[in-house]
């Protein structure tokens, strides 16, 4: 028996009439699910089958995008009845939380029949970038298959979120299971999934066989190594790896479930001079070429350090010179298929001879590797604290969910990413960025940075975070994706009440800066079919469907604008207006100069979001054998660091990957010594 199903039906009827809700008393229904920042608990109350009151909570979700989620969905709830509701734009994380949340509730009651009608049931849903089917099969009782057959999820994040969480409902019988950290998003959509399957069969999750995973409670125990890592994203894993091949006893920490941090997210490749590569290219491109680049961007320059970043000129020389090395490792150790020439970049990059994105395919080889050398890597295991001891790095304080403990070790390697999603450490260090979103990934909360300056280490240009244009508050890996691109295809932005207020395309920083100041900070990206077709058709990094849930539809501009709660009297007007100019080649109202053309092919698209945190350049002072400096400029003993959470100054990923070498390679010479 097959039968198939739409997500987000409306499941409140079918639920009273299966699951015996009284029909002359109020029923008050709870249920969880994890959101953006925690987690989101919805509590409904029904009479007579039907939902008469919805109430959120969810404290931990980013104000100003979450919050309006759950200040809005309640009366969506109410109104539907059900699941069967719109999301709120821009806040497609928490809102699918709270529909994952008001699913678990209503399935949370005891059903009047004695079991399920065995068969197979399937339910098509939308992923975060891409349609979902999930297919399960019960008998009376239980759950006996889950499959996927169809997602496009993040690879090494979503992927991997299905292929955790499906074992452990089929094991625990019940979907009350932990959403995988870091793919929060994938998690909430597979489990409110099957949760319409089992209903579908005429049942609900409380009258699966079992109901519960038995959970490991043991304790941690102590232990010692010759180097913790401390993060794992590429700067991590890179470090823990190569330190692994020199020989070194080490320790991997990830406070996620799932290893990759933002580098899964990076795009096109890196950066590199003098690499087998570039030198076998008839105009070789040589590491002094590369550190003349480098140079170039102010990179221990004394004259441009304050417009950078204050690195020493050896940090740069390391990352010039280091960085040939670095991507033979790459392709030749690490097996990924590299060219030396890369569409829309100059002959310092290198990219994958792959589609899909470059990050994607780094941290799958990089896990490859991990496994094949046996390094001993730690979910959902975070550190707390750098220990010290007579001013030298004596190990770190791990935290767990079943208690905390010590590793011993006298080498540390602080590869915990940015900290623009960090509240703590953006008021410590970046106090004027506060409130942004944060393309990042979710753990970019800036721990490395509190930990490092707890044992003096020194943070230097923190504030120093390159802006997205706008974003719009949806969790791919934990952070959100970034819209600024789209006026390159001849997208507008509005604010609320449907005008513009800059131009779109030149000063990035200072159309943030104006979005920043219109209402509730929020800007909106207006697209028509053209200009969706030309933005996220043509460029290589998105595929045609690609993060369709970010934008809302429709076929008048009146009828975008009611949807987004935008003027639509002005919006109207604000789009004649451009396309009058358009028209005259000139932008009147703001100078816009390129990609000028009208929006006016049906249907039109909306996105709204808000200035983000994307690269932090400023973070840790470290040296070029990536020691960590304390307020005198002096290595602290046994304390390293790579990645983001260094006051890099250039590309991320580069420097965590050559730093992350260089870490373990210094590490090795000191224990051999």
């Amino acid at each position: 028996m097959q039968k198939k199903g739409r997500t987000f039906v409306a499941l409140v009827l079918t639920c009273c009439l299966v699951l015996g809700v009284s029909m002359a008393q109020a029923e008050t229904l709870s249920g969880t699910a994890q959101g953006f920042g925690g987690e989101v608990k919805v509590t409904v109350t029904m009479e007579d089958g039907v939902i008469t009151d919805c109430v959120i909570e969810g404290d931990q979700e980013t104000a100003g995008i979450g919050s309006q989620a759950i200040e809005q969905m309640p009366e969506k709830i109410v109104a539907a009845n059900g699941v069967d509701v719109d999301g709120v734009a821009g806040a497609t994380i928490t809102s699918e939380a709270v529909l994952t949340a008001l699913s678990n509730a209503l399935n949370g009651e005891a059903a009047s029949q004695e079991g399920f009608t065995p068969g197979t049931y399937t339910v098509e849903t939308y992923g975060l970038n891409a349609p979902m089917t999930v297919v399960v099969t019960v008998d009376e009782s239980s759950i006996t298959n889950i499959e996927v057959p169809v997602q496009g999820e993040t690879i090494g994040l979503g992927d991997e979120a299905i292929a955790i969480l499906i074992p452990e409902i089929l094991e625990a019988q019940s979907t009350d299971v932990d959403a995988v950290t870091a793919a929060t998003y994938t998690s909430n959509v597979l489990l409110r999934a099957v949760n319409e399957a089992l209903t579908m069969a005429g049942g609900n999750a409380s009258m699966l066989a079992n109901n519960g995973l038995e959970e490991d409670t043991t304790a941690p125990e102590d232990t010692q190594t010759q180097l913790v890592v401390i993060g794992g994203g590429a700067a991590g894993m890179t470090t823990a790896l190569h330190a692994a091949e020199l020989g070194v006893d080490v320790i991997l920490l990830e406070k996620m479930d799932l290893l990759g941090g933002t580098s899964v997210m990076a795009g096109v490749g890196t950066q590199a001079g003098s690499s087998k590569l570039q030198l076998a290219k008839e105009d070789p491109y040589t590491a002094d070429e590369f550190f003349e680049y480098i140079k170039g961007l102010g990179v221990g320059v004394e004259e441009k350090i304050s417009t950078i970043a204050p690195v020493s000129e050896d940090y740069a020389h390391t990352l010039a010179y280091e960085s040939g090395a670095m991507m033979d490792w790459l392709s030749e150790g690490l097996g990924l298929p590299m060219q030396a020439t890369a569409e829309h970049s100059n002959a310092h990059s290198l990219t994958s001879t792959e589609d899909g994105l470059f990050g994607e395919q780094l941290v799958r080889a990089l896990k490859k590797k991990l496994e094949e050398n046996n390094v001993d890597v730690r979910t959902a295991n975070r550190a707390t604290e750098i220990l010290m001891e007579d001013g030298k790095v004596a190990g770190v304080k791990v935290e767990t969910a079943n208690g905390e403990y010590t590793i011993s070790s006298p080498y540390v390697a602080i590869c915990t990413g940015g900290y623009g999603g960090g509240e703590e450490a953006l008021e410590k260090f970046a106090p004027s960025r506060l409130g942004y979103v944060c393309t990042a990934a979710k753990s970019s909360t800036g721990d490395g940075l509190l930990m490092a300056e707890a044992v003096g280490a020194q943070i230097v240009n923190a504030e120093s975070i390159t802006y997205r244009t706008i974003a719009a508050g949806v969790d791919n890996v934990g952070g959100a994706i970034g819209l600024h691109n789209a006026p390159s295809a001849g997208a507008i932005i509005v604010n609320k009440e449907g005008k513009r207020f800059a131009s779109e395309i030149g000063d990035d920083e200072a159309l943030v800066l104006g979005i920043q100041a219109q209402t509730g900070g929020v800007g909106y990206v207006i697209m028509d079919q053209a200009a969706m077709d030309a933005r996220y058709d043509v460029s290589g990094l998105y595929i045609p469907g690609t993060y369709e849930n970010l934008f809302t539809k429709a076929d008048t501009l009146e009828e975008l604008a009611e949807k987004m709660g935008i003027d639509a009297q002005q919006l109207v007007a604000t789009v004649e207006e451009y396309n009058a100019s358009v028209e005259k080649g000139v932008d009147e109202a703001f100078g816009r100069e390129k990609a000028l053309s009208k929006l006016e092919t049906a249907p039109f698209y909306a996105a709204s979001g808000k200035p983000s945190n994307h690269i932090c350049a400023g973070g840790i002072l470290t040296d070029g054998k990536a020691q960590v400096l304390d307020a005198d400029n002096n290595p602290i003993e046994g304390l390293y660091a790579a990645g983001e959470t260094v006051n890099l100054a250039y590309h991320p990923l580069c420097s965590a990957l050559t730093f992350g070498r260089v870490t373990a390679e210094q590490v090795a010479q000191r224990l051999a010594e």
